[in-house]
């Protein structure tokens, strides 16, 4: 029988140790393993592993590259595997930046098959900070947060990525009041409807029940399958929806929007602007063993628009069947 792994995602540090302690009191035997990243851009890592009544191993990893991704597969991954045979519950209590997809999908991996299985995905949140993180325009880099030397992910939208991400949401009222929880739920409801939020003191989801299909959670956020939101009012929280068929014009929406980039992007724009198209380009990179670089320069050749397609208006006519559409544009 394998052994069920719960993720408990999330910023807030206090939120999540929470919501481990309470998984740890419920499930005797229980065992909690966390990285603690601050110092992985120098390819340092601290494993804490600990139980409901102790710390059981405080250990610093060495990484040859200092990643999310190198602490996963060469620590997270193995320290899960050697407690499997005595822990009726594993928890992986992920640090502060991590999004847990790519967690989850190293938990899919041939090497867990039959001793592992993925059971729930929880993000612990603050109810009162939640709702201001969410709109913060803050780096990574600037608070501290960040996962790996050149994260440039913004606050925000790690938070979002968590929420939308999670199987389960647990609310921790922390230093918080009942007019936070009102409007973290608000907030919840727009962003994630169909995801449960209970507070931590309350009952938690089910994490010791079958399997979670990690093809399934990437559905859940991946553009092309993600259910889309719909116009809505909750209070003062709003969700306002622009959907339109005609594609936007390069010139005025790049103009719109030119005083809101950095100047490096308003330099690299520069570089490659185009009257007619702006600076738009298709630029796919692939790497792999001997690559046939002729065979990949013909196939995709063969895909562009041809002279004859000369504006956007006979581009959005040309007739693209359900099956053939890009993904993106579902």
């Amino acid at each position: 029988m394998s052994t069920p792994v719960v993720l408990v995602a999330g910023l807030h540090a206090q939120a999540r140790a929470t919501v481990v302690d309470r998984l740890l009191e419920d499930h005797p035997g229980a065992v909690a393993i966390h990285h603690d990243l601050r110092e992985v851009t120098r390819g340092r890592v601290e494993r804490v592993t600990r139980d409901a009544s102790d710390v059981l191993d405080r250990t610093e990893v060495r990484l040859a590259h200092g990643c999310v991704t190198c602490t996963v597969r060469e620590d997270l991954v193995p320290e899960l595997l050697r407690h499997a045979a005595t822990a009726p519950l594993l928890i992986a209590e992920l640090w502060d930046s991590v999004e847990p997809r790519s967690v989850a999908e190293a938990l899919d991996g041939e090497e867990v098959h039959g001793t592992l299985r993925l059971t729930a995905v929880l993000t612990a949140l603050d109810a009162e900070h939640m709702p201001v993180d969410i709109c913060r325009g803050d780096r990574l880099a600037e608070t501290g947060m960040r996962a790996a030397s050149g994260d440039e992910r913004y606050l925000a939208e790690v938070l979002a990525r968590q929420i939308e991400y999670a199987t389960g949401l647990l609310l921790h009222l922390g230093d918080g009041d009942d007019e936070d929880v009102e409007l973290s739920r608000a907030v919840l409801g727009h962003l994630a409807p169909n995801t449960p939020a209970p507070l931590t003191h309350e009952p938690l989801p089910i994490v010791t029940g079958p399997a979670l299909c990690v093809q399934e959670l990437a559905a859940r956020v991946d553009p092309a399958t993600a259910q889309l939101p719909c116009d809505a009012r909750t209070g003062e929280i709003s969700t306002v929806v622009w959907h339109r068929l005609r594609p936007l014009h390069p010139g005025r929406l790049f103009e719109a929007a030119w005083e809101m980039v950095s100047p490096a992007r308003q330099m690299a724009a520069s570089l490659d602007w185009s009257p007619i198209l702006g600076d738009r380009v298709q630029h796919l990179v692939f790497t792999g063993p001997e690559l046939d670089h002729d065979r990949i320069h013909s196939l995709l050749d063969s895909c562009l628009l041809t002279p004859a397609i000369k504006n956007a208006r006979e581009m959005a006519l040309l007739p693209l069947s359900p099956s053939s559409r890009p993904r993106s544009e579902r």
